[in-house]
C-alpha cells in the first residue's frame, strides 16, 4: 500500500510539470539570442548533414557541446519532418525539467521523508526562475537534469548499500551527459556538493567507494571520442574551451558584475518562495537545526559562494542550485508547522500562519493565477517584441538565389526565421566593396543606416517593434516598401 502511494506521488508530481511546463510552449516566438541560437545550430545539422561539429550561421560554434542541438535535431527528424518549430526547440527542456522534478522528490524522500520530497518537487516546480528556464529552448535545463541525477545516485548508492556499485556507475553515466550538455562546468555543483557533504558529516570514507579519480576519467572517456574528432576539424577547440571556463574566472571578458550581484537576485529567482528564506534561516538559527539542513547546504552554499567570486556571472548559473533550495525551503515549512501547531494558542503570529487546508488553498490557487497571468502576458509581449512578422514579410520580397548580408547585426533569429545562413560584415569599407560587387540585400540597425546616407541603396522594409529598429536596403533599389510595427499589429504603408 505504501509503494502504491508514493506511485501515486510520483503520478501526480509528473501531471503538474507536464501542465506547468508543456502548455502553450510554442506560443511564444524566439525574442533574443540564445533560444535561437540553439535551434539554427540544431537547423543547420538537419541542413548541412554535419552532425558532430556544430555550427551557427555557417561557421563552427563549439562554445558549448552538441547534446541538446542534437535532442532537438532528433526530434525534429522524428516527429516533424525535419522542421524545427519553437515547441519542438523547447521540448528537451521541458522533459528535463520533470525529469529533475522526479529526481528530486527522490532525493527528498531519502534525505527526510515522501512528504519533504512530495513539497520540495512541488516548491522547485513553481519557482519563477525553474519555471522559466522550463521553457526555454536553452541547454541549462538539461544540465541540471544531469546534475540531480548524479546527486541522486549518490545518495541512493549511499541508502541502499546493496545498491551501491550500480549507483555510483550511473553516477558516472550522468556526468559523461553532463559534460556533453556543457562541458567541465556540468561537474562542478555535483561533486562540490558531495565533498562538502562527506567532510561534514564525518563520511569521508566513502570517497574509496565512490573511486572519483577512476568514474570522472571514465567520463571524460565518453567525450573525449567527440572532443578528438572536433579538433581534426576545428584545432582551436582547446583554447576554445579554455575560453569558455578559466578564463570566465581568471580574465572575465562579458556578464562581469559584482560579488553582490547573486544575493540581491535570487530572491526574485525564488518568487513566490522567497518569503520563505527567513524561515530556513529561523530555524537553523534559533533551533540550531544546522545539522538537518546539512545536505541541501552542502550543495548550495558551497556552489553559491563560487559563482559569486566569478567576476562573470548570468542569472542561469544558479539554475543547478533551486532544487536543493527548494529542499531546504520544505524542510523549514514543516519544521516551522509543528512548531506553529505548538504555539498557537500562545501566539497570534502563530495563529495566523500556522497551515491549514484553507491556507494551502490560497497559497495554491495565488500560485496559479499568478502562471495564469504569465501565460496571458505572454502573448502580449510576443506582439510588441518578436522579429517574426518581419522576417515572414522580408521572406515575402528576397529570393532564396537573393545575396542577404548583415551589417553589424547579425543575428540568431534572422537566420532561424528566414531558413538561411546571413553572412555578417563589420566595417563600412567592406560593405561598400560588397555592393559593388553583389546586388545585395543589407539587414542593419537603423541607426547604422542614417549613418550610411551615402551608401547606394534604398530601404525596401522598414520595422520597429519594441526591442529593435530595423531596416533591410537594395542596392539601387527604385522603391521603397516600408512596414512600421506598432504594438500588436502591421501596418504597411
Amino acid at each position: 500500500m505504501r509503494v502504491r502511494h508514493t506511485a501515486y506521488l510520483y503520478i501526480l508530481i509528473g501531471i503538474t510539470g507536464v501542465i506547468l511546463f508543456f502548455f502553450g510552449l510554442g506560443k511564444r516566438d524566439f525574442w533574443g539570442t540564445p533560444e535561437a541560437r540553439t535551434a539554427e545550430i540544431a537547423r543547420e545539422m538537419l541542413e548541412s548533414g554535419e552532425w558532430l561539429v556544430p555550427h551557427l550561421n555557417g561557421m563552427p560554434r563549439l562554445t558549448k557541446p552538441p547534446l541538446y542541438f542534437w535532442s532537438v535535431a532528433v526530434l525534429a527528424r522524428a516527429v516533424n519532418d525535419d522542421v524545427i518549430t519553437e515547441y519542438i526547440a523547447r521540448i528537451p527542456a521541458a522533459v528535463c525539467a520533470v525529469g529533475v522534478l522526479f529526481f528530486i522528490m527522490a532525493i527528498g524522500t531519502m534525505v527526510y521523508d515522501r512528504r519533504t520530497g512530495f513539497y520540495t518537487a512541488l516548491i522547485c516546480a513553481t519557482m519563477f526562475s525553474f519555471f522559466s528556464y522550463a521553457r526555454y529552448a536553452l541547454l541549462d535545463m538539461m544540465l541540471v537534469f544531469f546534475e540531480t541525477a548524479m546527486v541522486f545516485f549518490f545518495i541512493r548508492g549511499m541508502t541502499y548499500p546493496e545498491r551501491k556499485k550500480s549507483s555510483y556507475c550511473a553516477l558516472y553515466l550522468c556526468a559523461a551527459g553532463a559534460l556533453y550538455v556543457k562541458g567541465p562546468v556540468g561537474l562542478f555543483v555535483p561533486f562540490m556538493g558531495i565533498v562538502v557533504y562527506l567532510w561534514k558529516s564525518r563520511r569521508l570514507s566513502e570517497v574509496r567507494a565512490l573511486n572519483p579519480l577512476l568514474g570522472i576519467s571514465c567520463a571524460l572517456m565518453c567525450v573525449l571520442p567527440w572532443v578528438l574528432y572536433v579538433y581534426k576539424t576545428v584545432p582551436d577547440i582547446w583554447g576554445v574551451i579554455s575560453h569558455e571556463t578559466v578564463n570566465r574566472f581568471f580574465n572575465p571578458y562579458d556578464h562581469i558584475r559584482s560579488f553582490l550581484h547573486f544575493i540581491f537576485q535570487t530572491p526574485f529567482c525564488m518568487m513566490p518562495w522567497t518569503v520563505c528564506i527567513p524561515l530556513v534561516v529561523w530555524d537553523i538559527v534559533k533551533h540550531r537545526r544546522l545539522k538537518s539542513y546539512l545536505f541541501p547546504v552542502s550543495f548550495f552554499l558551497p556552489a553559491f559562494l563560487f559563482f559569486s567570486l566569478c567576476p562573470s556571472k548570468q542569472s542561469h548559473y544558479l539554475l543547478p542550485l533551486y532544487p536543493f533550495m527548494a529542499l531546504a525551503v520544505s524542510k523549514a515549512l514543516q519544521n516551522f508547522a509543528v512548531y506553529a501547531r505548538a504555539r498557537s494558542k500562545e501566539s497570534l503570529f502563530c495563529r495566523l500562519t500556522c497551515p491549514t487546508p484553507l491556507k494551502a488553498g490560497v497559497v495554491a490557487a495565488g500560485i496559479f493565477l499568478g502562471i495564469l497571468g504569465y501565460m496571458v502576458l505572454i502573448p502580449w509581449l510576443n506582439s510588441r517584441i518578436s522579429v517574426e512578422p518581419f522576417c515572414r514579410q522580408l521572406d515575402k520580397i528576397i529570393k532564396p538565389e537573393d545575396h542577404l548580408v548583415a551589417f553589424d547585426y547579425a543575428k540568431p533569429y534572422f537566420c532561424f526565421y528566414l531558413r538561411r545562413i546571413i553572412p555578417e560584415i563589420l566595417t563600412e569599407e567592406e560593405l561598400e566593396e560588397y555592393l559593388i560587387e553583389y546586388s545585395a540585400y543589407v539587414i542593419m540597425e537603423r541607426e547604422n543606416w542614417e549613418k550610411l546616407g551615402h551608401i547606394n541603396g534604398h530601404v525596401v522594409l522598414n520595422y520597429e517593434n519594441d526591442k529593435d529598429k530595423i531596416v533591410v536596403i537594395k542596392k539601387g533599389s527604385p522603391h521603397a516598401r516600408f512596414i512600421t510595427r506598432t504594438f500588436n499589429h502591421n501596418t504597411c504603408i
